[in-house]
């Protein structure tokens, strides 16, 4: 059988995995050959090329679904590596992000903690300095409670000293009767006197008796040695038989007397 000029032929290319063709089922079909003498059977060959376009027109349809397939894994691999160049950016990215997060914590932390040293000994200035100023009014303060109580213990033994010869006085210790001059007679006083400390020692009533439960009376310390000249030295002061001026100091004793009535009472009882 000679090969018909008519024949047509495939071509497959391997490079890019596609058949470009160039028969098909219905030129399969339709194809005639030319008849000779003593040639083959007609019947047998139209059924056989019936039978060869049927398998190319599967063949073909199976290289469209082939060819759809590798388009939709070829759509598939361009979308992984798509995401897979996402995901590399995006690591970097966090990876950039981590870093510079830790560095900025760091430096962070390190103002934070300078900060904190500065602060630290801003309060340790301050402290150390309230400390000095805490000890400095503390020495004024006891300065101060010592010069009063100084002045206060000067003030106590004035005013004791002055008691004690006011006392004397009353008394009568000093000169001897004979030598203390005689006073002119002069008219009786008044019924009602001036007030001094001798009419105010005369009418000041004699300490109770003291019961278990109070407390005992006190005991009037004299001094014997003033006499009436060391009385009539003092400043401020007259003879027996005169009112008694007290100087400024007393004066002051007595201010201080009407504002602390407790301390003149624990004075003169």
């Amino acid at each position: 059988m000679r090969k018909s000029a008519k024949a047509k032929v495939f071509i497959y290319s391997y490079q890019d995995r596609s058949i470009t063709l160039r028969l098909t089922p219905l030129d399969i079909r339709k194809h005639e050959f030319q008849r000779v003498m003593r040639g083959y059977d007609r019947d047998e060959v139209d059924a056989f090329m019936e039978k060869v376009g049927e398998d190319f027109e599967a063949l073909i349809l199976e290289v469209d679904r082939l060819n759809k397939e590798v388009l939709q894994l070829k759509t598939q691999l361009h979308d992984y590596q798509e995401i897979e160049r996402t995901l590399k950016h995006a690591l970097k990215s966090a990876e950039a992000t981590v870093q510079q997060t830790l560095e900025n914590a760091r430096h962070q932390a390190e103002i934070t903690l300078r900060e904190a040293d500065v602060q630290a000994e801003k309060t340790l200035h301050d402290a150390k300095t309230k400390l000095v100023n805490l000890k400095n009014e503390l020495m004024l303060v006891r300065a101060q409670k010592d010069s009063f109580a100084r002045r206060l213990r000067h003030l106590l033994e004035s005013q004791l000293e002055l008691i004690g010869v006011l006392e004397m006085d009353d008394l009568g210790f000093g000169e001897p009767e004979a030598a203390r001059p005689t006073p002119e007679r002069s008219a009786p006083p008044p019924a009602t006197s001036a007030p001094g400390p001798a009419n105010d020692a005369a009418r000041r009533p004699l300490p109770a008796k003291s019961t278990p439960n109070e407390e005992p009376a006190r005991t009037e310390t004299f001094r014997p040695t003033a006499t009436r000249e060391n009385a009539a030295r003092r400043p401020g002061m007259r003879t027996a038989g005169q009112e008694f001026y007290p100087v400024m100091e007393a004066d002051s004793v007595v201010a201080a007397n009407k504002k602390d009535p407790k301390l003149s009472d624990h004075l003169i009882t």
